[in-house]
C-alpha cells in the first residue's frame, strides 16, 4: 500500500549553504570534475587532494582535447588515483558530482558499454586502497574544482600543478608593482589587502574574512576586474565602491555580506557584469544599479531583497541580457514595458519570489530570451498565446562575448542544477507552483527547441495540445497537478529525447502510449492521481488516499495495541516487584541474610573511603614538608 500526501498543500522553500567538508581523521579526500566548452567540445579536467583538517595536499588541471565532460571526469579520477596510491594514501574519500559515474563505481552490476577501458582503470586503482569511500556531493560544494576543469580545458599546456598557498596574506606583502593578481583556490585568510595600481584582483575559494575595506574605491581605483567569491567577507558592500570608475567585472557572490545595497553606484559607468548572489543582502533593487549604460548581467539571487519589482527595473539599461532575482522577497507585476524596451534580455529568472497579477503579453517582444523562469510565484490568468512566437525557443544559434566565469543554479528535471557557459544553450520555461489557469496555448508548441517546459502545480484545464510531439528537443515535461483532462495525446511518442515526464494528479483518461520513449516510463508515479488511465505500466489501485473507514479502523487498532502496551507494563512491574519484595516478607532468614549483606558492603565501603582519606593527608602533609 502507497500512502502519498496531497499535492496542492504549500511547500516553504528551504535554503541550504552547501559547502566542502572534511573527511574522516586519518583519511584524505579527493575531489574531481571535468569540464567541456559548448560547441568546440573542448574539454578538460580538475581536482584537488585535501586533508583531514581541510588542508591542500596537491591540486592539478588537465587539457583533454575534444571528448565529452563525462570521459573528461574519469580521465580526472584516473589521473588522481594513480597520484594517491603514488603517495601512499590508505583511506580515501572519493567526492565526484556526477551521479552517473558514482552508480558505475560502486554498484557492481552497472554495465559498462560505453567507456569501458578508462573506467575499467579506476576501478582497478580503487582496489589498492585499504579503504575507499565513493560518495556523490553536489555541485555547488564542489565549485572550486569545477573552475580548475574549467581551466584545464581553456588552457594551452597538457597538465598543471597547483600547491596551495596556506595562512594569512603578509602586511609586507606588496604587489602592486603588478597589473594582475590572481590568487584563486587557496586557503588564504585574513582581512582583504588593498594594492594600488593593480588592474585585475581575483581571490575567490579562499577564506578571507571580516569587511570590505571602506577605502577601496579610493587605495584601488584602477581596478578593471573584482573578484572575491566563495571566500567568508561580511558587513556591507562600501559606498565607496562607486569609486571604482574602471570596474568592468564585479563578482562577490558567496559571501556573507549583508545590509541595504547603497545606491551609489552612478560614477560606474563600464561596469557590465554584476554578481552579488548567496548573500544575505537587504532592501530594494538600486535604481543606480539597473540603468548603468553597459550593464549586461545583473546577478542578485539568493538574497533577502524585498520591495517592488517595477521600480527596481523603472530605468533598467538597454543592454541587459541576463536578470537573475530568484529566492527573494520581491513583489508587485512584471512591468509590460520590459518586453517593449528590453528586447537584449535572454534570461529572465524570477522564482521564488511573492510576485503576482498576470504574465503580460509583452514579453513576446524579449523575441531573444531562451531561459524564463517565473515558478514560485503567485501570478494568475493564462498563459499568452504570443510566447509561441519567442525566436529564442527557435533558434539554435548563442552569441556570447563575456570571458568571465558565470554560473546559476536552475531547476530541470525536478532537481537543481548549477550551468556555466552551458547555460546559453539551454531553452527552458518554468510557470510552476502559481495560479495560472485556462488551457495550454497551442503556440508553445511551435517552440521547436524548447528543452524544458514545467507547468505544474497550477489550475491549468483542457487538454493537452494534440501537436505536443513536435518539441522534438523536449527532454522534461512536468505537467503534474492541474485539472488537464481527456487523453494522453499519441504524438508524444515522438518525443524521442524526453527523459523526465511527470503528469500525475490530472483527469486524464484513456490508454497510456506504450511507443518509443514511453517504453521507458514505467514508474507509476508519472501517471498516479489521473484513475481513468489504463495501461502500461500498470497502474497501482491503492496510491491513493485511504479512505475515513480504514482510518477509523487502523486508529482503532492502534489505541487497541496501546492498551495491551500499557496493561503489560503494568503488570510486569507488579510481578517483579513482589517477586522481591514478596519473598523479603514471607521469608524471614532470607530477609536476615539480605540485610546482613547490605549491612557488610556498608562497612566495606566505609572503611576503604577511611583508608583512602588517610592516605591523602599523609601525602598532602609529607608535600608541605
Amino acid at each position: 500500500m502507497h500512502c502519498v500526501s496531497s499535492p496542492r498543500q504549500s511547500t516553504q522553500n528551504v535554503i541550504r549553504r552547501i559547502r566542502w567538508e572534511r573527511p574522516p581523521s586519518g583519511w584524505k579526500k579527493l575531489n574531481t570534475d571535468g569540464s567541456c566548452i559548448g560547441n568546440s567540445r573542448r574539454s578538460g579536467c580538475g581536482g584537488a587532494v585535501r586533508d583531514e583538517h581541510g588542508e591542500w595536499i596537491v591540486g592539478f588541471s588537465r587539457y583533454i582535447g575534444t571528448s565529452c565532460s563525462v570521459v573528461a571526469e574519469l580521465w580526472g579520477l584516473r589521473d588522481r588515483l594513480v597520484l594517491c596510491k603514488n603517495l601512499n594514501i590508505q583511506c580515501l574519500v572519493v567526492e565526484l558530482d556526477t551521479s552517473m559515474i558514482v552508480d558505475a563505481l560502486t554498484k557492481p552490476e552497472y554495465a559498462n558499454n560505453i567507456i569501458p577501458p578508462i573506467l575499467d582503470d579506476c576501478r582497478q586503482l580503487l582496489t589498492h586502497f585499504q579503504q575507499v569511500q565513493i560518495r556523490h556531493c553536489f555541485r555547488q560544494a564542489n565549485r572550486c574544482i569545477d573552475m580548475m576543469a574549467r581551466k584545464g580545458a581553456e588552457q594551452q599546456l597538457d597538465f598543471c600543478v597547483f600547491k596551495k598557498l596556506v595562512g594569512n596574506l603578509p602586511k609586507s606583502v606588496n604587489l602592486s608593482s603588478l597589473q594582475r593578481v590572481y590568487l584563486d583556490f587557496n586557503h588564504l585568510e585574513g582581512s582583504l589587502p588593498l594594492w594600488p595600481n593593480v588592474t585585475a584582483f581575483s581571490l575567490r575559494s579562499n577564506l578571507l574574512s571580516g569587511p570590505i575595506p571602506i577605502r577601496i574605491g579610493q587605495e584601488m581605483s584602477q581596478l578593471v576586474e573584482l573578484d572575491l567569491s566563495d571566500n567568508f567577507l561580511n558587513g556591507s558592500i562600501p559606498s565607496s565602491i562607486n569609486g571604482l570608475r574602471a570596474l568592468g567585472s564585479l563578482r562577490l557572490l558567496n559571501n556573507c555580506l549583508s545590509g541595504n545595497i547603497h545606491n551609489h553606484w552612478q560614477g560606474m559607468l563600464n561596469l557590465f557584469f554584476i554578481d552579488l548572489s548567496i548573500n544575505n543582502l537587504s532592501g530594494g533593487i538600486p535604481s543606480s544599479m539597473c540603468s548603468l549604460p553597459y550593464l549586461s548581467w545583473l546577478q542578485l539571487s539568493n538574497n533577502n531583497l524585498f520591495g517592488n519589482l517595477s521600480l527596481g527595473l523603472k530605468f533598467l539599461s538597454r543592454q541587459i541580457s541576463t536578470l537573475d532575482f530568484e529566492e527573494n522577497r520581491l513583489s508587485g507585476t512584471i512591468p509590460t514595458w520590459v518586453g517593449e524596451r528590453n528586447f537584449s534580455i535572454k534570461i529572465l529568472h524570477l522564482r521564488g519570489n511573492m510576485l503576482y497579477g498576470k504574465i503580460p503579453k509583452q514579453l513576446c517582444g524579449l523575441t531573444n530570451i531562451h531561459v524564463l523562469d517565473l515558478a514560485h510565484n503567485n501570478f494568475s490568468g493564462s498563459i499568452p498565446t504570443h510566447l509561441g512566437s519567442l525566436v529564442g525557443y527557435k533558434d539554435s544559434n548563442v552569441v556570447d562575448h563575456m570571458n568571465i566565469p558565470r554560473y546559476m543554479d536552475l531547476v530541470v528535471k525536478g532537481r537543481q542544477y548549477e550551468y556555466y557557459d552551458e547555460i546559453f544553450f539551454l531553452k527552458i520555461m518554468d510557470f510552476s507552483r502559481n495560479n495560472l489557469s485556462g488551457e495550454i496555448p497551442v503556440e508553445l508548441t511551435s517552440l521547436t527547441l524548447l528543452n524544458s517546459l514545467n507547468l505544474s502545480g497550477n489550475q491549468l484545464i483542457g487538454k493537452i495540445p494534440e501537436n505536443i510531439g513536435s518539441l522534438r528537443q523536449l527532454e522534461t515535461l512536468d505537467l503534474s497537478s492541474n485539472h488537464l483532462s481527456g487523453h494522453i495525446p499519441p504524438s508524444m511518442s515522438s518525443m524521442t529525447f524526453l527523459s523526465h515526464l511527470n503528469l500525475s494528479y490530472n483527469n486524464l483518461s484513456g490508454p497510456i502510449p506504450s511507443a518509443n520513449q514511453f517504453q521507458t516510463f514505467n514508474d507509476p508515479s508519472i501517471y498516479e492521481g489521473n484513475p481513468q488511465l489504463y495501461g502500461p505500466p500498470p497502474m497501482p489501485t491503492s496510491l491513493s488516499m485511504p479512505s475515513d473507514r480504514n482510518a477509523e479502523h487502523k486508529n482503532g487498532e492502534g489505541q487497541f495495541e496501546k492498551l495491551w502496551l500499557y496493561l503489560s507494563i503494568a503488570l510486569g512491574f507488579i510481578v517483579g516487584f513482589w517477586a522481591v519484595c514478596g519473598s523479603l516478607l514471607i521469608n524471614k532468614s532470607w530477609r536476615n541474610a539480605y540485610f546482613c549483606f547490605a549491612d557488610e558492603m556498608k562497612d566495606g565501603l566505609l572503611v576503604i573511603i577511611a583508608v583512602n582519606m588517610a592516605h591523602l593527608q599523609r601525602k598532602i602533609q609529607a608535600e608541605r614538608h
